[in-house]
């Protein structure tokens, strides 16, 4: 019997949804999840889901990419400063003739990372900028 892509895809909730990790001493939030506090060295870690909506902390527009993202080209890489966790690096999609700054809301969504023709095909979190 031939394995379903989507049920093999739930099997591993990082790809697609937003789970970290929290250090129970020191309050740090991680992503993606670690087994010991990069901060404080405690190994008291738990899964913590964050959010799917934060604001831009910085960003960059690349014009000059990896190969297998050169049909993408131009396009925005940010730091995401998650609402209620750490700051994260991520593609930002859906760019139109709008001009980024520092500060504007985005929420994750689920798109295509890599892979065409007969490539498997990769996805993963972007994030997309609110909508006012």
């Amino acid at each position: 019997m031939k394995k379903s892509v989507v049920a093999e895809w739930r099997r591993y909730e990082d790809r697609y949804r937003l789970m970290g990790s929290v250090c129970l001493l020191c309050k740090e939030n991680f992503f993606p999840r670690v087994t010991h506090c990069v901060r404080c060295g405690s190994s008291d870690v738990r899964d913590r889901l964050f959010l799917r909506e934060g604001e831009i902390y910085s960003f960059s527009k690349i014009h000059v990419s990896p190969e297998q993202f050169q049909k993408q080209v131009p396009y925005y890489v940010a730091l995401i400063k998650l609402d209620n966790g750490p700051v994260i690096s991520s593609q930002i999609v859906d760019v139109g003739s709008e001009k980024l700054f520092v500060g504007m809301r985005v929420y994750a969504v689920f798109r295509k990372v890599s892979g065409t023709g007969e490539q498997a095909l990769t996805y993963g979190i972007k994030f997309r900028l609110t909508k006012k």
